[in-house]
C-alpha cells in the first residue's frame, strides 16, 4: 500500500483493517460483502483503497467463486498489466479497473478478437477501463454487456462489426484513443438499446452510421477525421 497511490480525497487503506486471525470473519472487513445466505465474499468495494504494485496471479482473490462485483478504481497497479486470471471469477457482472494504472493488452479472459464458443466472463454487464495505459484492439465481449467504457487509453485498430453483436448496450465509449478506419455500417443495428456512443479523438473516417431511438436521431460525439 502506498497513501500516494489514490488520488481522491477520501482515499484511504481499507485492506489495513482486515486480519487473518482464526475465527474472525471476513464479511465485516472494510470493502467486502457477503451473500446473507450462503456467507461467501460476493462483493469487493476497494476503490481509493491505496493500493500499489501489482495482483499476483495466485492471489486469493481469484478464487472467490461468487464474486460478482470487483471495483478497484483510483489505485495505482504500477503499469502492471489487467491480470488475465480475472476470468477464473466466472459470476463476475461488475469489473471497475478504471484509474488504476494498468498497461499492456486487455488479456484475452475479459475479452477476444475472435468470439469463441464461450467468454469466461460471460455474465460482465458492466466493464469500466477508462483512464489507463491499455493498447491493443478492442475485445470482443459478451452480448449481456450493458455498459462498456474505454476512453483515454492507447487502444489502436478498426471497430470490428462483432461490436454489432452487443445486441444489449445501453452506454459505450471510446473516446481518446487511436482507433482508426471506417465504422461499421452494422452500428445502426443498436438502435433498439443504446442511449449514448462517445468515439471522439480518434482518427476515424467516413459518415457516422445514422443511430435512431423511436425515430429520433441518437446524438453521437462525433469521431475525428483522419
Amino acid at each position: 500500500m502506498d497513501k500516494n497511490a489514490s488520488l481522491l480525497p477520501f482515499a484511504y487503506p481499507k485492506v489495513a483493517s482486515w486480519t487473518g486471525e482464526k475465527n474472525h470473519d471476513c464479511c465485516f472487513w472494510d470493502g467486502v460483502k457477503c451473500d446473507k445466505e450462503s456467507g461467501l465474499v460476493i462483493a469487493l468495494h476497494l476503490n481509493s483503497s491505496c493500493l500499489y504494485g501489482s495482483i499476483n496471479s495466485t492471489s486469493t482473490l481469484f478464487q472467490l467463486s461468487q464474486l460478482r462485483i470487483l471495483d478497484l478504481t483510483d489505485n495505482d497497479f504500477n503499469h502492471s498489466q489487467v491480470p488475465s486470471t480475472l476470468g477464473n471469477l466466472s459470476q463476475l457482472k461488475y469489473l471497475n479497473l478504471e484509474w488504476s494504472g494498468f498497461a499492456g493488452s486487455i488479456p484475452s479472459s475479459i475479452g477476444f478478437e475472435q468470439p469463441p464458443a464461450a467468454l469466461p466472463l460471460f455474465r460482465l454487464k458492466i466493464l469500466f477501463l477508462d483512464n489507463n495505459m491499455l493498447q491493443g484492439s478492442l475485445p470482443f465481449l459478451p452480448p449481456s454487456i450493458l455498459n462498456y467504457d474505454l476512453p483515454n487509453n492507447k487502444l489502436s485498430g478498426e471497430v470490428s462489426p462483432l461490436f454489432c453483436n452487443l445486441s444489449s448496450i445501453q452506454y459505450n465509449s471510446l473516446g481518446h484513443n487511436k482507433l482508426s478506419g471506417m465504422l461499421p455500417a452494422c452500428l445502426k443495428n443498436l438502435s433498439n438499446s443504446l442511449l449514448a456512443l462517445s468515439l471522439v479523438n480518434n482518427s476515424f473516417y467516413g459518415s457516422t452510421p445514422e443511430i435512431c431511438i423511436n425515430g429520433s436521431q441518437l446524438i453521437v460525439e462525433s469521431a475525428s477525421s483522419a
